[in-house]
């Protein structure tokens, strides 16, 4: 989870963790993480930027960030 704040106000994002990012992705799309078990060859594990999305504040429970 994230938060950014635009036009002064505060928006929360969901960054995806993914073990097989394709080897064609552009690097500025990703931040590349050390590879698991599951990645396959010529593909990338790491937090996908690309496939971020918004969340609904009320779907959070209070433990799960830090503001």
């Amino acid at each position: 989870m994230i938060k950014i704040k635009y036009k002064k106000k505060d928006y929360t994002f969901a960054l995806p963790l993914r073990s097989n990012i394709s080897g064609f992705c552009p690097k500025n799309t990703y931040f590349a993480l050390p590879t698991r078990s599951t990645t396959r060859d010529r593909n990338h594990h790491g937090i996908h930027y690309s496939k971020a999305f918004p969340v609904d504040p009320k779907y959070l429970l209070p433990y799960q960030m830090n503001d």
